[in-house]
């Protein structure tokens, strides 16, 4: 199994590509490094670089990219060639989508539509999992998640 997780240096993505290798899958994690539209800032990109160093010694792929670029993107497919694909990439804040509901639409919507249609052109991918937020669970800088 070839698992690309979009997203994959987040909260839920980095705990998801850790749990794959470990389950023996052959596991890209592909991120921005940004949230919610804006740069990881300290001491956020630590953290996330902590995660990529973890996934990369547990014999993971960490690919930094812009899934807007559509270069970027035909060449990360091409290389991991996903079998099975976890979108966790997106705009998950309802703030942050109240505020500029066109980006929103832009990342979540346009986006995911984008991918899909790369990895159906690809025809290596057996399954689509898309994950909207991990603010289900309550606020997590507040709640208990």
């Amino acid at each position: 199994m070839h698992v690309l997780v979009t997203g994959g240096l987040g909260f839920i993505g980095a705990t998801l590509t850790e749990h794959l290798l470990g389950q023996g899958a052959r596991v890209t994690a592909a991120d921005s490094r940004w949230f919610n539209g804006l740069p990881l800032e300290p001491p956020h990109g630590a953290e996330v670089s902590a995660r990529a160093a973890r996934i990369e010694a547990a014999g993971g792929r960490v690919a930094v990219l812009d899934l807007q670029d559509e270069d970027a993107l035909g060449a990360l497919l091409a290389d991991a060639r996903p079998t099975h694909i976890a979108h966790l990439a997106g705009l998950s804040r309802a703030d942050v989508a109240r505020a500029d509901p066109v980006a929103c639409v832009h990342a979540n919507v346009t986006l995911t539509t984008r991918l899909a249609a790369r990895c159906k052109e690809a025809g290596t991918l057996r399954r689509f999992l898309l994950v909207s937020s991990s603010m289900v669970y309550g606020h997590f800088e507040q709640d208990p998640c």
